[in-house]
């Protein structure tokens, strides 16, 4: 009986294809019980002109209305679930006369129990990634026939293949090295027909793009995460879609976006002019609706079903996956309306977030995003950090004027600013930490060593690990070098160092060590910070509590050799006994020993 049911019921299903000819389809296909909001949208794509009417049944939730968008072959269905009602699978039918009518299913769930927080904090260390361009470890998702873009990793804009198995067979390697988070690009579906390997410009809000893996793969990859104690940042992008997104490719309605037009005279957004609190409502305006490339449309935020859809999707994400981390990419791009709702839904939602803001701007953002950013735990990525040490360590820049860019940009911060910075040296819009360090190991190995000992959360891009060089000005693809070694045919081989010269494994080793001091001293990192006014080309300043601390000294002079002057810095060494070089493993009893060489940093731990 049981058979004959099912069989019965496939026939219907397939008889009712074929009276609807093309496929119905609804998204979100779910939602939970208990949610702060009682009401999800739905959108139905496909949906024939001779639909009269549209239900729900079994009654225990409600279908409180249903109309057409602009476009009639899209419906919003508003679906109330009450928190009385208990899991099960309700079915959306879809009614038309003379016709069998169509019925898919929407499941109504059980809330997740969340996993505990655990917040990111000063003592982590972040590892960013393209998924797209860090390793390929399924070559059976390379090239699907319903993507336009295929595998080309000649084309240097092109899909090259990296996936999510990829960065989960590699957790061991990242964790190793010493880091505490890894941050994914986004991971969306984003079928565009060229631009599309950093996913920045969605074409379904509720699908993992297929060239990277599935949903299951992705919680695979969280899991995996939890277990090397790495926190997960997932990276979305709100203010923009692909124009092959059904809302824009079928039009649902001209409302979602702006009537801005690209042009390849057409100026890119400002995103210092976004973040200015001095700049007029309307310059700030014209910027949020700019269209940065010519297939990423600008939704329009000001229409209010296109916020909710928006925040919808994001809630959707965090409840499947479980996630505690989440980074809004060009964050000021989106307007103050959608970022003050969507903090407080996700606060009513979840009160275990911390929301990264990403936003490509050398102003202090912490005076714009104050009044916007809602009660949820907020880090800022900082781009002064990289501008600063671009130039300050540099054979070309005057070394006292690097020194004091250095000291003032810890003065142009109060200490909770700095505790809510994100620092870097590169991402993938900036120039490689390398190429700013003209190409110099010496001069990389003192912006690493001050990145990871200064206040603010560290975040280093793949591959610096292994001094990989890009710039900006040959193109962003030149940023977005595939990881050594992610690809089966590599011959220079990054996770087991394979290929590499004797200064890229000093470096490596360097980096691996300090990474790994970092994650064993926690308690230092969220301790004080002092800073002592900069003497010559030397500045020194130091972290930890009454039991031990670091003390940095940086040497920025090209010719001159400084020896440590105890009496100079009393005010921290007289409270510790001795010290240790945290990369030499050199012991110190008398700090007058200390020896900095020309262009060097050396750092010591401080003990009782």
């Amino acid at each position: 009986m049981k058979i004959r049911t099912v069989l019965i019921s496939s026939l219907w299903v397939v008889s009712s294809l074929i009276c609807f000819g093309k496929d119905i389809k609804i998204s979100p296909q779910n939602w939970w019980i208990g949610m702060s909001s009682h009401n999800v949208i739905v959108i139905a794509e496909n949906i024939p002109s001779e639909v009269q009417d549209i239900s729900i049944n079994p009654a225990h939730i409600t279908l409180t209305k249903h109309y057409p968008a602009a476009n009639s072959s899209f419906h919003i269905l508003e679906i109330a679930v009450p928190d009385s009602v208990q899991p099960h699978i309700a079915n959306i039918t879809f009614h038309t006369k003379g016709k069998k009518p169509y019925t898919l299913p929407f499941r109504i769930e059980k809330r997740k129990e969340r996993a505990e927080y655990v917040s990111l904090q000063p003592a982590d260390a972040i590892y960013q990634i393209i998924p797209d361009r860090f390793c390929n470890g399924d070559e059976k998702n390379d090239n699907i026939s319903s993507y336009f873009e295929k595998k080309d990793r000649l084309n240097p804009t092109g899909i090259h293949s990296g996936d999510l198995k990829g960065v989960l067979s590699k957790l061991n390697y990242i964790a190793e090295l010493g880091f505490t988070a890894i941050e994914l690009m986004p991971i969306l579906e984003s079928n565009l027909m060229m631009n599309s390997y950093k996913r920045q410009a969605p074409t379904n809000f509720y699908q993992i793009d297929q060239r990277l893996g599935d949903i299951k793969l992705y919680n695979n990859l969280l899991e995996a995460c939890e277990q090397q104690n790495l926190k997960c940042i997932q990276t979305f992008n709100l203010n923009q879609i692909g124009n092959q997104h059904p809302f824009f490719k079928e039009m649902i309605d001209s409302t979602f976006f702006y009537n801005e037009v690209f042009g390849y005279d057409t100026d890119y957004p400002n995103h210092d002019v976004l973040t200015d609190p001095y700049s007029p409502p309307q310059t700030q305006e014209k910027n949020r609706r700019l269209i940065e490339y010519s297939n990423f449309p600008t939704l329009n935020q000001h229409n209010t079903l296109v916020n909710k859809l928006i925040i919808q999707h994001c809630i959707w994400w965090i409840e499947t996956t479980g996630l505690q981390h989440i980074k809004i990419d060009q964050a000021a791009r989106n307007q103050p309306v959608l970022i003050e709702a969507l903090y407080q839904q996700l606060k009513r939602n979840f009160n275990d977030l911390t929301i990264v803001l990403d936003n490509h701007s050398y102003t202090n953002q912490h005076i714009y995003w104050e009044p916007i950013a809602g009660e949820l735990n907020t880090l800022i990525y900082n781009y002064n950090y990289p501008k600063i040490m671009a130039d300050a360590f540099s054979p070309f820049q005057d070394s006292e004027i690097g020194i004091a860019s250095i000291y003032n940009y810890s003065l142009n911060q109060s200490p909770a600013q700095a505790r809510h910075n994100i620092i870097m040296l590169d991402n993938h819009t900036l120039n490689r930490a390398y190429t700013n360090a003209d190409s110099d190991i010496e001069q990389l190995l003192m912006m690493t060593a001050h990145l990871l000992t200064s206040p603010g959360i560290p975040s280093i891009y793949y591959g610096t690990e292994w001094m990989i060089k890009g710039l900006q000005g040959k193109g962003l693809s030149n940023l977005s070098k595939d990881f050594p070694g992610g690809w089966e045919d590599d011959v220079v081989n990054g996770f087991t160092g394979t290929g590499m010269n004797a200064e890229q494994q000093q470096f490596h080793d360097n980096l691996k060590k300090l990474l790994n001091w970092r994650k064993a001293n926690t308690s230092i990192l969220n301790g004080h910070f002092y800073h002592f006014f900069p003497e010559n080309d030397l500045y020194v300043y130091s972290r930890g509590n009454e039991q031990q601390a670091l003390v940095v000294f940086i040497n920025n002079s090209s010719a001159s050799s400084y020896r440590v002057e105890t009496e100079e810095y009393k005010d921290i060494l007289s409270q510790y006994s001795w010290g240790i070089d945290i990369i030499t493993d050199e012991s110190y009893k008398d700090f007058n020993d200390v020896n900095i060489p020309p262009k060097s940093t050396i750092i010591l731990h401080l003990k009782k």
